[in-house]
């Protein structure tokens, strides 16, 4: 059954098949998930700064999965905004991505550091890529306290999922220095939506690795200094969880305002964007990842169906358009699904575009 770490490897050695690189990897996988688990630190103790002392700008080092400009994502974005407001408050922020990042992604040309909006981002970008997903996590260890003695921060910033917690608990041993987990999501939750059935989201909802990731993160949650989360229900669910409620702010998405500074009409952006739209159209959709668990799925057969409802009016009917605007893993079968249901004259999928542009769409 899908997620069954353990019967995985099982399998793998039982066929001769033990030391592949497969079976490397699902076994580290494992380690990583283990109760209790937490990645070994080499080497003497480093103290960190302690707090910041009178007239001295907080920093804070932020560990991050992905970033601009090789994603734009609403995680992403959501990170940058972020960096920058505490920026604007006057602290001080240097990003840190994961191992391998972005060159994985396809993107081998890339630099060592990007300055965006003033926002350091630093690459984690050894020389030979660790074999498996700890000896990679212990490479961003490494590199995250090199920066550690260079940068100085006060205070370490982890989001989601449990690697990038798993490297702040290390540094934070390592230095001293507080940590903060910031929870976007359930990992688990995300992997059971990726199931592209209801029986397979029912079989991977009671699998191993769901409920070895629910643990883990839990765990993580409640050692670190404090946890952020975006909504009442997510702090509702850590509750649930056993973190406690005093540890847990809320910082909900926003919106930028600059978003209603032009505030040109439907008819204005559309001709902005020389899009192929009738000048009436009802549209649909969203500027996001495309990917499975967003349901972009859901949404194309919800159009189909009003399209096949004769309580809607003709009129709804006929000026009805789908926009998708970015990319991702889901673009294919997004685009295969909109032909299997008439609906390839109804969708625009431009891609990803710019930022300026995407404000247009909205």
């Amino acid at each position: 059954m899908a997620g069954d770490l353990g019967r995985a490897v099982e399998i793998l050695e039982q066929n001769g098949r033990g030391k592949t690189r497969l079976a490397q990897r699902l076994r580290s996988e494992t380690r990583l998930l283990s109760p209790g688990y937490r990645l070994p630190i080499t080497g003497s103790r480093a103290a960190g700064p302690g707090g910041p002392t009178a007239g001295e700008s907080l920093r804070v080092l932020h560990l991050l999965t992905n970033s601009l400009p090789h994603t734009q994502s609403g995680y992403s974005v959501r990170s940058h905004n972020i960096l920058r407001n505490l920026r604007d408050h006057g602290i001080q922020s240097l990003a840190l991505t994961r191992t391998g990042y972005p060159v994985m992604i396809g993107k081998p040309w890339c630099a060592d550091d990007d300055t965006i909006d003033g926002i350091r981002y630093r690459r984690t970008l050894p020389a030979v890529l660790g074999a498996t997903p700890e000896a990679r996590l212990l490479q961003q260890v490494r590199e995250a306290v090199q920066i550690v003695e260079d940068f100085r921060p006060h205070v370490l910033h982890a989001t989601t999922d449990y690697r990038n917690a798993l490297v702040a608990q290390a540094v934070s041993r390592k230095t001293g220095i507080p940590w903060i987990l910031e929870v976007r999501g359930l990992m688990e939750k995300t992997w059971i939506a990726s199931h592209a059935t209801a029986a397979a989201q029912q079989r991977a909802a009671g699998s191993e690795k769901v409920r070895l990731i629910e643990v883990t993160e839990t765990d993580l949650a409640q050692e670190a200094s404090a946890v952020v989360t975006l909504s009442r229900t997510m702090a509702d669910e850590l509750e649930r969880r056993g973190v406690p409620s005093q540890k847990i702010t809320l910082v909900p998405n926003g919106i930028d305002p600059e978003l209603f500074e032009e505030n040109l009409t439907p008819a204005e952006a559309r001709a902005w964007l020389g899009a192929d739209l009738p000048a009436d159209a009802l549209v649909v959709g969203a500027v996001s990842a495309l990917v499975d668990y967003e349901g972009f799925d859901v949404l194309l057969h919800a159009v189909a169906r009003i399209l096949d409802d004769d309580d809607v009016s003709s009129s709804v009917r006929d000026r009805l358009r789908i926009a998708l605007i970015g990319d991702g893993t889901a673009a294919p079968s997004l685009t295969r699904s909109a032909q299997e249901l008439g609906l390839e004259d109804r969708l625009l999928m431009p891609g990803r575009v710019p930022q300026q542009t995407a404000r247009h769409w909205v």
